[in-house]
């Protein structure tokens, strides 16, 4: 993977109006763009995954499914909560109560939830 960075001045980004004399790698840490990388990498790798064995857009209960995991956490978070979602699985307690209160966490498991859905790809379900 390469990363490629550009530098592209906006009216609207009050951020030209005072110099500074920081590198990239030192805006990103400070901008915590770095962190925002590993977990969009990490949706990106589900992406690329899902074109080359499901090519074209999800539809129905799989388009449901994706938006679901991995762009609505709260009602996610309440399925498996208050619905049961992940009866099936058997998730230990320990497990349960991670993704209960760790949203970082939740996504995670949201992503390996949908390759489970939509590939048959099996779930880590230990604590």
């Amino acid at each position: 993977m390469n990363e490629y960075f550009a530098l592209i001045e906006e009216p609207h980004c009050k951020g030209f109006g005072k110099k500074t004399n920081l590198t990239v790698r030192e805006w990103m840490d400070g901008q915590e763009v770095t962190l925002h990388n590993l977990h969009n990498d990490k949706l990106m790798e589900l992406i690329s995954l899902k074109n080359r064995i499901l090519p074209g857009k999800l539809e129905g209960a799989q388009s449901d499914q994706f938006y679901l995991a991995l762009y609505d956490l709260d009602e996610f978070r309440t399925r498996i909560f208050e619905q049961g979602l992940l009866k099936e699985f058997n998730l230990p307690d320990s497990r349960l109560q991670i993704l209960k209160t760790d949203d970082e966490a939740l996504m995670d498991f949201g992503i390996a939830w949908v390759k489970n859905m939509l590939f048959g790809i099996e779930l880590d379900i230990k604590e």
